[in-house]
């Protein structure tokens, strides 16, 4: 974890997925081994859905914030990702025109597809918790079920408004 705070602070640009996974790993998907430990499970698959756990959570807020991080001159989404569909490096530091850009919306399916696989393995996971242990993962997941399924429904708009849950949804 502290190693991805480093990475922070240095780090700005993710050329492949594989960086951003890696990256993702260490600031999230740490936590939710470290919660499992104190959660209690009952199979070593734990281990693997919990890291997917990290990063389906992270890979949304990734997304959700798009424009502040453009703001401070970070951009967190896979470079290589982006250029395939025609986006550089410029069109995300522009911010809110993005959501102009032809590429944006299509770019935010693939993504948001992606961050989708590793939500439906993070998902088994709450049966091999503790029976007592499993409100709190479920609700964080059903959390950024909600706030994925909101920037689908905007088709990728995290520029006009903060992607966020109301208080009643959050009780849900």
């Amino acid at each position: 974890m502290i190693s991805g705070m480093e990475d922070d602070l240095h780090r700005n640009r993710f050329t492949t997925f594989e960086e951003l996974y890696e990256y993702c790993y260490k600031v999230a998907s740490t936590v939710g081994l470290v919660c499992i430990e104190i959660y209690g499970y009952d199979s070593p698959e734990a281990k693997d859905e919990a890291e997917a756990w990290g990063i389906y959570m992270q890979l949304i807020n990734i997304l959700r914030d798009v424009l502040e991080d453009s703001k401070r001159g970070r951009i967190y989404l896979p470079l290589d990702d982006l250029i395939k569909f025609g986006i550089s490096e410029e069109d995300v530091l522009a911010g809110g025109s993005l959501l102009r850009h032809p590429g944006w919306e299509p770019f935010c399916r693939h993504y948001t597809k992606r961050a989708k696989s590793y939500g439906r393995a993070a998902k088994s996971l709450l049966g091999r918790l503790d029976r007592q242990m499993r409100y709190s993962p479920a609700a964080m997941m059903a959390f950024y079920d909600s706030i994925l399924r909101k920037i689908s429904k905007k088709e990728g708009d995290v520029f006009t408004e903060r992607i966020q849950l109301s208080k009643p949804e959050k009780i849900g």
